[in-house]
């Protein structure tokens, strides 16, 4: 109304340039566009873009994410429960079993397992024969990994399913996030039953664990090219070999041209955990300058992901029984992959892993960083609601791109193509695009063109 009136002069899309003792000088239509100077006699400075924190705790109001001796409580409960599982799957393995190797007896341990896993594998029964199936029952390595992978796979289909409908109904198209989430939960699925049944029975349970790295690659599945010895089929051995280094250097830097780090959120066992089970925190994933400076990280690990490599096959032909091999198991695939990520799932979201530590996910992010066409990209109807940039698991900015119009895909961002905060947008800001797509796509997701 004032304005109608004349009385306020309202100056959209504007960028504040210079503040003076009797001027103000902005640019109009975007940071690099005209740049006005009008006449200023007061300045009202940051009106409501502070959250008046310490009056918010004066009153006890506890803002979302806030660290108190309850948090902390439930951060060590958390942690423990998370260790012991991944300790009692080691037991037997060497330090990551931890002190339970010396707190249970070995044939106290071993008999819980063979019984938990007789009631486990009897849906599976039916498909191996009475001597197929004695053999499974005295192969406690088997036992560890079938329970372990079988955990995992009801995991992510009980929470996919409650994640896949819980963004159908944000979505305005629903086509994304219902494909996304059925192409998880299937690689998952599908690999269960062929590591589980069919390897088993075609390659024998002294193989049959390899199948895993047939959807995981190098450096992500270290053991593709480890623990090869004098004896080994050479049609299963360099077949393996052979699928692992296609997967690292030809899958993945060509899924990187034009669908980024989509491999994370459509494909990834790792990332399949937390776009499922993780799914309901990812609002609390770190944010800020600070949490995106600790990035970095991953580059580290893909480093010495390379050199162990190198050393194991070149130093030791494949032999994983070395100190390379085992300080870089303990540190990054017990601690790193397992413990600490998903113990923070419930307090810093799911993507802490994926964001910040796996080898595999920086070298899909360089190479999309350097020659990858997929982005993101926003129109000027951006109302600074900060959803796209709350739900973002890997703490992207969002918000800060799309009220700039400013794209952004892995050259500028961590961005893993998950599509949740075209969703969450309010105003259909936000959309996918390839480098030199109009500036007027369609807004949502160009599913069926994009992933074609």
């Amino acid at each position: 109304a004032k304005a109608a009136e004349g009385k306020v002069t309202v100056h959209m899309a504007s960028f504040l340039k210079a503040v003076a003792a009797s001027d103000v000088s902005f640019a109009v239509g975007g940071p690099s566009g005209d740049v006005r100077t009008i006449p200023n006699q007061h300045l009202f400075e940051m009106i409501g873009a502070e959250l008046p924190t310490p009056f918010f705790k004066k009153l006890g109001v506890a803002l979302e994410n806030t660290w108190d001796v309850k948090r902390y409580v439930w951060l060590t409960v958390v942690f423990l429960l998370v260790y012991s599982l991944y300790g009692l799957k080691s037991y037997g393995k060497g330090l990551s079993s931890w002190p339970f190797d010396l707190l249970i007896a070995p044939e106290t341990y071993y008999s819980t397992l063979g019984a938990i896993f007789k009631v486990a594998f009897a849906p599976l029964r039916w498909i191996f024969s009475d001597v197929a199936y004695q053999d499974l029952v005295r192969d406690a390595g088997y036992q560890q990994g079938y329970l372990y992978s079988l955990l995992y796979t009801v995991c992510m289909l009980v929470f996919g399913g409650e994640a896949l409908l819980r963004w159908r109904k944000v979505s305005k198209d629903k086509r994304y996030q219902t494909y996304r989430y059925i192409s998880l939960i299937s690689f998952q699925l599908v690999f269960f039953i062929i590591v589980n049944v069919f390897a088993v029975q075609a390659l024998s349970v002294r193989y049959a664990w390899r199948a895993w790295g047939l959807y995981q690659p190098f450096p992500l599945f270290f053991n593709t090219f480890f623990w090869w010895y004098d004896g080994d089929p050479q049609l299963i051995m360099w077949g393996f070999i052979g699928a692992g280094v296609f997967g690292s250097l030809v899958a993945i830097p060509l899924a990187a041209r034009n669908h980024g780090k989509r491999f994370c959120t459509w494909i990834c066992g790792c990332g399949g955990l937390a776009e499922t089970l993780g799914d309901r925190w990812r609002h609390l994933a770190p944010k800020g300058k600070r949490s995106r400076a600790w990035e970095f990280q991953g580059v580290l690990i893909l480093f010495a992901s390379v050199l162990v490599g190198l050393v194991v096959v070149g130093m030791y032909e494949t032999d994983g029984n070395n100190p390379w091999w085992r300080v870089y198991s303990y540190v990054v695939d017990f601690w790193l992959v397992a413990v600490i990520p998903v113990a923070l799932y419930p307090f810093f979201g799911g993507k802490v892993w994926c964001r910040y530590w796996c080898p595999l996910a920086a070298y899909n992010g360089l190479l999309a960083k350097w020659y990858g066409k997929l982005k993101i990209v926003s129109d000027d109807k951006c109302i600074s609601c900060t959803q796209c940039s709350r739900y973002c698991q890997v703490g992207v900015d969002v918000m800060a791109f799309a009220k700039n119009q400013q794209p952004f895909d892995n050259s500028n961002s961590a961005c893993i193509q998950c599509g949740i905060c075209i969703d969450v947008c309010p105003m259909g800001v936000l959309s996918f695009s390839t480098e030199g797509a109009p500036a007027a796509a369609p807004k949502g997701h160009p599913a069926l063109k994009v992933l074609s």
